[in-house]
């Protein structure tokens, strides 16, 4: 019974702040477990949790591991990255402040207003630390360039966003201003929409 009354007058007077200078956290209910080496936050009901310029919404939110570095994220997720405007809408997602790498491994949207990009992918690894952009497994994307849309297919993607460049790779194909580029592996820069190709090269282009 002791025990009992000890953990409830935690739960009422710990602050989420707590585990690290730069996180925040709410819920509708939230469990917290301090046993030595499974230290665990479980926020359930709306969770939400702030980390500097990172947002996280779910159902069901745990925050775990070594310094709370770990957060699992299930069911109607939703990732805001306020920086680099770009938002992701997932069934479950892990990320971990220590590596600052976000996965995905299961249907994402993702949307970047930044670069007006909108994609799709059954796999993501978002590398925070290095700007890099991983999408695996039906790959779809859609660019709104140069007042047309220009749209990608492929079986992976990389988005390098310190240098603006798509580079798809497998069954590559990409469709813009009426002309369609296909090959084994596209790279396109974002700055000036030039587009290199390489391997099984086909392209249909329209001359006025």
């Amino acid at each position: 019974m002791k025990k009992i009354i000890k953990t409830l007058i935690l739960l009422l007077v710990i602050s989420p702040t707590i585990f690290a200078s730069s996180i925040n956290f709410s819920s509708g209910y939230t469990t917290l477990s301090m046993k030595e080496g499974n230290q665990q936050v479980s926020l359930n009901n709306s969770a939400y949790v702030k980390i500097d310029n990172l947002e996280l919404t779910a159902d069901q939110i745990d925050i775990s591991g070594e310094n709370y570095n770990d957060i699992e994220c299930n069911n109607n997720v939703k990732f805001i990255d306020s920086e680099n405007e770009i938002t992701l809408r997932c069934s479950s997602l892990k990320y971990n402040q220590s590596t600052k790498v976000l996965l995905i491994n299961g249907w994402v949207e993702i949307n970047d207003l930044k670069n007006n990009i909108f994609a799709t992918a059954s796999y993501l690894k978002y590398d925070l630390e290095n700007s890099l952009l991983d999408l695996m497994i039906e790959v779809k994307l859609l660019h709104d360039s140069d007042n047309s849309i220009m749209k990608c297919n492929s079986d992976s993607l990389r988005f390098d966003m310190q240098n603006n460049n798509l580079s798809l790779l497998g069954n590559s194909k990409v469709i813009w201003q009426n002309n369609t580029y296909s090959a084994q592996a596209i790279s396109i820069n974002l700055e000036n929409n030039d587009i290199s190709m390489d391997g099984n090269i086909e392209a249909d282009i329209t001359t006025e």
